[in-house]
């Protein structure tokens, strides 16, 4: 998890991409729900970076 921290704290896009995530779905979404879908985007992004 650090090569994901790492990357959104070099990429404006992809730290704005994850806020706009956790912000939405916080009021919507059960913990289950909102825990997926945060894990499906850091998936996604750590499949994208050289980890």
């Amino acid at each position: 998890l650090l090569a994901f921290r790492d990357h959104l704290q070099e990429d404006a896009d992809a730290r704005a991409a994850y806020t706009k995530i956790k912000v939405d779905l916080a009021p919507r979404a059960d913990a289950d729900g909102y825990l997926q879908a945060k894990t499906a985007f850091i998936e996604a992004t750590l499949a994208g970076i050289d980890v």
